[in-house]
């Protein structure tokens, strides 16, 4: 038993030894819903879309249009097409 004890202080010692990483979207300390009301809330109130409303960010119409995964909606981010 005091093998294992050593072992878990050994395994949290070594994970709080590691520097933490900031946060994705540019700047420390700024996460996702910050930035999604920045950015996006205008024109997609509640997950919907004011100016196309059948193309929502609900999961089943993102799924429905092949946008299914993180790399997908960066790439709708980043090229969201007409508007």
């Amino acid at each position: 038993m005091k093998t294992l004890t050593k072992i878990g202080v050994l395994v949290v010692t070594v994970a709080w030894s590691f520097p933490r990483r900031p946060r994705r979207g540019g700047e420390e300390g700024i996460g996702g819903a910050k930035l999604f009301q920045q950015h996006c809330a205008a024109c997609h109130p509640d997950g919907g879309n004011i100016i196309k409303p059948a193309l929502t960010l609900r999961k089943k119409d993102m799924d429905a249009r092949g946008v299914k995964t993180a790399e997908d909606i960066v790439g709708k981010m980043r090229n969201p097409g007409p508007g």
